[in-house]
């Protein structure tokens, strides 16, 4: 991967300005609907109290509202329809693709199954946000690239102990 210099600068800032309106215009933002400034900012607690509490509710958040609730912590996570849980892992691979230009190549449903599985395994989870186990889960997977070594990316992300697991795990030496 190559990194940010001065000759590719242009190109890297069309790709990344192309990428942010793919991912605007595929999850719906309304580039017509006028700016409420009353409510254009919400505290945390606020987002909180008006998360849903019911599936047929989750289905019904819309995307601005779920991301900003995901980017808080997972417990809207396990209401939410497996198309948006999927929608949200595919906008976070843009947002790492756009903000850090890293790559998670594995597809958004393989992570939604992870996601799934680690906050069942591990209740706690859900007061991580979505940004941060996408990235623990991708680094754990060696499918995080941001031009780092792989290993000294998940000693750095993870710590000694669970690379080491890790490591034994997945076979690597």
């Amino acid at each position: 991967m190559r990194r940010l210099t001065k000759g590719n600068g242009m190109k890297f800032y069309l790709a990344t300005s192309t990428v942010l309106l793919t991912a605007m215009l595929q999850f719906g933002f309304d580039w017509g609907k006028p700016v409420d400034k009353k409510n254009e900012v919400k505290q945390p607690a606020a987002v909180e109290k008006s998360l849903p509490t019911s599936m047929s509710a989750a289905n019904n958040i819309p995307f601005p509202q779920m991301m900003g609730a995901l980017s808080q912590n997972m417990t809207l996570w396990g209401t939410l329809p497996a198309e948006n849980k999927t929608r949200a892992v595919e906008a976070s691979v843009m947002i790492y693709r756009s903000r850090e230009n890293s790559a998670i190549l594995k597809p958004a449903d393989f992570y939604v199954k992870q996601i799934d599985q680690s906050i069942l395994a591990n209740p706690s989870l859900q007061s991580t946000n979505l940004m941060g186990l996408l990235k623990i889960l991708a680094v754990m997977e060696y499918d995080f690239y941001n031009g780092q070594n792989k290993d000294e990316l998940a000693k750095e992300t993870l710590g000694e102990k669970m690379y080491q697991s890790i490591r034994m795990r997945s076979g690597r030496r």
